[in-house]
């Protein structure tokens, strides 16, 4: 299982897709730089000189869009690693969570939009914003799943040219 190359794809994109969820993708600082605060897959955190808010993803529908496909972002690629027998199964499975880390990034776009809608809503001006590191998480989980189903692809035409040999 392990000595296959797309399983150590598969589990570095599980590996990314999992870290997505501790780190925050963007800071941002609103005009008077008095309120600072960060997005995350949980929600958005804000720090100002006196306390600190949490405004989590669930309090609206591209939120909880995002948290069900990050999810799903973590738990396919292992999934994928456990169906090393079955190569037109892992096959299938690996282009469905292809799409998943794109919708997720889409996702993401229209959580930051409506969140920093609702900052401003609440009174805060000309947020800008700075992309975190961890931004280019969905990007590492996008090319492990698609390395490791490129893998299991000429796996699985190494066996068909082999069964037409016999």
């Amino acid at each position: 299982m392990i000595q296959r190359i797309q399983t150590l794809w598969f589990l570095i994109a599980g590996i990314s897709a999992l870290l997505s969820w501790v780190f925050p993708f963007c800071f941002f600082l609103d005009s008077s730089a008095e309120i600072e605060g960060q997005f995350r897959l949980t929600g958005i955190e804000l720090q100002d000189s006196a306390a600190s808010q949490f405004f989590p993803a669930t309090d609206s529908i591209p939120g909880w869009i995002l948290l069900i496909l990050a999810a799903m972002n973590v738990f396919l690629p292992f999934v994928l690693v456990g169906l090393f027998k079955n190569r037109r199964l892992q096959i299938t499975i690996s282009t469905l969570a292809l799409t998943i880390p794109v919708i997720g990034i889409l996702a993401a776009f229209l959580f930051i939009n409506s969140s920093i809608l609702k900052l401003e809503q609440k009174g805060l001006e000309e947020i800008s914003i700075k992309a975190g590191w961890a931004i280019v998480l969905p990007l590492i989980t996008l090319l492990g799943i698609g390395l490791g189903r490129r893998g299991v692809k000429k796996d699985e035409a190494l066996i068909r040219s082999m069964d037409r040999i016999r």
